[in-house]
């Protein structure tokens, strides 16, 4: 009778042992899981960072960002963007270089009306 409960006794050690064992791999393993979920998070967030921060930096900025920001040329500017003293400026321009052809043009047809002249006049 001492040698079955010396026996298991002993076999009752032993189960709980591999038990604590089986807890003891079990909970490594969670602990692990959780800390590369953790890393992995990390990783993203730092990569959208990264990315973020190189798009919003200064120096990385793509030309369509700073070109909005400089004043574009009249000839690719749109009416509804400029404000009306700058259309006023612009029709002004325009007022000019439309008196400046038509002054041109009739320089232009003064001198074929002199030159027809002289030449029928012979």
């Amino acid at each position: 009778m001492g040698i079955i409960l010396i026996t298991s006794m002993l076999i009752f050690l032993l189960l709980l042992d591999a038990l604590r064992n089986q807890i003891s791999i079990q909970l490594k393993y969670n602990y692990q899981t959780k800390q590369d979920k953790e890393r992995n998070k990390e990783t993203k967030q730092s990569q959208t960072e990264l990315s973020t921060t190189e798009y919003y930096n200064p120096f990385h900025v793509t030309g369509q960002l700073v070109w909005k920001k400089e004043k574009e040329p009249p000839e690719y500017e749109s009416i509804t963007e400029n404000t009306e003293e700058d259309m006023l400026l612009t029709k002004e321009k325009q007022l000019r270089q439309t008196e400046q052809e038509i002054k041109d043009l009739q320089g232009t047809a003064k001198s074929l009306q002199n030159e027809i002249a002289a030449h029928y006049s012979r």
